[in-house]
């Protein structure tokens, strides 16, 4: 075992058990979005975002889930990445 200055988080168990619920359902809304703006021919921007955005949802559901240490850096990317998707999809 290693020493580490990071303090015990009671809740980071569930944290990763939402994020492995809601990276793929990220992904799957992505390309909803996607699906939708190339119908309405919306944001040319949007083509090029949204697959790769759906993609790296996926990944790192994949990541989470075969490597649960790494959630020290795939939660806060995820976190990013959605507040992205959110502003994309919203805006």
């Amino acid at each position: 075992m290693y020493p580490t200055l990071e303090l015990l988080d009671p809740l980071h168990p569930l944290r990763r058990r939402t994020a492995l619920w809601l990276l793929p359902l990220g992904a799957l809304l992505a390309l909803v979005a996607f699906a939708a703006s190339r119908a309405a021919e919306l944001d040319p921007v949007d083509r090029f975002l949204l697959p790769f955005l759906a993609l790296g949802f996926s990944l790192l559901a994949i990541i989470l889930w075969r490597f649960p240490r790494t959630s020290s850096w795939v939660l806060p990317l995820a976190h990013r990445s959605c507040k992205e998707l959110c502003v994309r999809v919203c805006v």
